[in-house]
């Protein structure tokens, strides 16, 4: 049997994703006026909820379309400079 595809999750699986996700939580915090949420309780909320639900639950109606914005608008800016590969993950996808 050939592979042909394989597919892999890169947040959490290949890179750390959570400093990246906590500035860009941090650009959507500040864009709505709300005060910034700690490194743990964004990597808390990370691993328990999807961002669809995150935006509502934090930022509430009113403001979860701005701050989804805003942190969207970071992550697209700067997601190449502070993603950070796992040990291993460069040989998992050149195997």
């Amino acid at each position: 049997m050939k592979i042909k595809t394989v597919v892999f999750d890169w947040d959490g699986t290949l890179a750390d994703t959570i400093p990246l996700i906590k500035m860009a939580y941090d650009a959507a915090f500040e864009a709505v006026g709300m005060e910034k949420m700690s490194y743990e309780q964004i990597k808390e909320l990370s691993g328990k909820f999807s961002n669809r639900n995150i935006f509502q639950i934090v930022f509430g109606e009113n403001l979860a379309a701005d701050a989804k914005a805003a942190f969207y608008d970071f992550i697209d800016k700067n997601h190449l400079k502070y993603l950070s590969p796992f040990d291993g993950a460069e040989a998992i996808l050149e195997f």
